[in-house]
C-alpha cells in the first residue's frame, strides 16, 4: 500500500520510514492502516476509487473531520489531501 505513492513528496506528520505497518479494515470506500513511523501510531486511510459511486465528498467530509477534531470529539486529523485521497489521523487507543 504505501508503496503505491511516493510519501517523500507530501507534507505527512513523520519523516522516517514506516516500521509497521497493519491493515485494519477493507472497506468500500476506503482502506484504512494502523501504521508505526518515528515511534508514534497513526491511521492512514486511503480512499478507493469506489467512494464517488456512493456520493462521498471527500473535501466535505475534511471540514467536517477537522470541525470534530477541534472540538476534541475524533482523533486530530495530521495530514489530509483530498486530491490523493490519503488521511492520516492520531491513534487513539480503545477507540
Amino acid at each position: 500500500m504505501h508503496n503505491a505513492l511516493n510519501y517523500g513528496t507530501l507534507n505527512l506528520p513523520f519523516r522516517g520510514p514506516i516500521e509497521e505497518i497493519r491493515n485494519l479494515s477493507k472497506g468500500r470506500t476506503n482502506n484504512s492502516s494502523l501504521i508505526r513511523a518515528e515511534g508514534a501510531l497513526w491511521v492512514i486511510r486511503r480512499g478507493s476509487p469506489h467512494a464517488r459511486h456512493f456520493g462521498i465528498d471527500r473535501t466535505q467530509e475534511e471540514i467536517v473531520l477537522q470541525s470534530a477534531a477541534n472540538a476534541r470529539i475524533a482523533p486530530r486529523v495530521a495530514f489530509c489531501s483530498v486530491e490523493h485521497e490519503i488521511l492520516i489521523t492520531e491513534f487513539i487507543d480503545g477507540v
